[in-house]
């Protein structure tokens, strides 16, 4: 009888614990069954709190998505039309074009399965069965979509930005193991050395004109183009303490430009360097710990003394 009651217990503590994440998430649909190789699961019981299954209800007509698609394409290359003023217009009747990066329906609509139309071996068409246009073809001959309409990228030369876009596809912390992470982020990081500390820094100069053997006052500052420009800011802001030789070689800019541009960049007078540690002495150390034993002594000595 205990047995039987411990198993209940158990069964109880277990769909508890897989439900919970349905209450956290708000989900209508069941997204799949949990533990479906374990027959003391309650099974029958966990998807009676759901009104559907994902998997069979959520399945959206290939036909109903290439209407919708077309709408927006007209709506975009014929009006002029947003990709922001699309969603507000088309409202709840339609789906949104980008939920994210890899969700919506112009993501959807690009994970098609693409064949070769019949007409031309050359052309590639979306596997879209049950359609045919204004033309009489099976496919569309207007031009589609910018491949990432409606979606935000960074510019070009925004190097910190291109960074943390490329993280969702690939996160650089060896503990996590999430698609799409958005919890470890590039963060910027904050000068810690001066310009005159970065001059000396061990090491050899890197040439005749290296920002080492020169003042910073004789230094002549020279016109950079946007994307050089852009480029170098982008990379002080991955590691601002990185030494101008360094940076010479990934920017392929003059060293003594860089310094100079970091010297405009950063405030010296703000940064705070902290100093390290000052190590005692192993004679000094030795003095303090006779100090304190004689003061343990003379006070174990005033104690007896109070006893008698």
């Amino acid at each position: 009888m205990n047995s039987v009651k411990s198993a209940v217990q158990e069964d109880e503590y277990r769909l508890s614990r897989s439900t919970r994440f349905r209450h956290m998430i708000d989900n209508k649909l069941a997204p799949f069954i949990p533990y479906p190789e374990d027959e003391k699961f309650p099974h029958d019981r966990y998807l009676s709190y759901f009104q559907g299954f994902q998997w069979t209800e959520d399945q959206r007509d290939p036909d109903d998505e290439v209407i919708q698609y077309e709408t927006v394409r007209r709506l975009h290359m014929e009006y002029r039309f947003s990709a922001e003023t699309i969603d507000d217009t088309l409202g709840d009747s339609h789906r949104r074009l980008r939920l994210s990066d890899e969700s919506g329906l112009l993501w959807d609509s690009s994970q098609r399965s693409v064949v070769l139309c019949s007409d031309n071996p050359l052309t590639l068409c979306r596997d879209l069965p049950e359609v045919i246009w204004e033309d009489g073809n099976p496919f569309s001959s207007k031009p589609p979509l910018p491949l990432h309409f409606g979606q935000e990228f960074p510019a070009p030369n925004d190097i910190f930005s291109h960074i943390n876009h490329g993280l969702k596809k690939f996160c650089p912390n060896l503990n996590c193991i999430m698609h799409n992470c958005q919890i470890h982020t590039l963060i910027r990081r904050e000068p810690r050395v001066t310009s005159d500390e970065l001059r000396e820094e061990p090491g050899e100069p890197c040439g005749t004109e290296c920002f080492r053997l020169m003042d910073p006052d004789d230094m002549e500052d020279q016109d950079m183009s946007m994307h050089n420009l852009d480029f170098l800011h982008g990379v002080l802001e991955l590691d601002p303490d990185m030494l101008p030789c360094n940076l010479a070689v990934i920017c392929k800019l003059p060293c003594r430009q860089i310094s100079l541009y970091r010297r405009d960049l950063v405030d010296d007078s703000e940064l705070f360097t902290p100093v390290p540690p000052r190590r005692m002495t192993l004679k000094k150390r030795k003095k303090r710990l006779t100090g304190r034993k004689r003061k343990r002594l003379i006070i174990s000595h005033e104690k007896d003394k109070q006893c008698v």
